[in-house]
């Protein structure tokens, strides 16, 4: 369930940054605060 949530916040962040009502890097940040990946994580991807 938490996965269509996840899927719904981050399209609602990406529409909000497109149409110019918030800057991307906060649009960014609120989708990297939603999965909260570790620094390893982000190293191997």
């Amino acid at each position: 369930m938490w996965i269509a949530l996840y899927v719904w916040m981050t399209a609602l962040l990406e529409k909000l940054a497109m149409a110019g009502a918030v800057p991307f890097e906060e649009a960014l940040a609120g989708r990297l605060d939603l999965f909260r990946p570790s620094s390893s994580a982000v190293t191997t991807f």
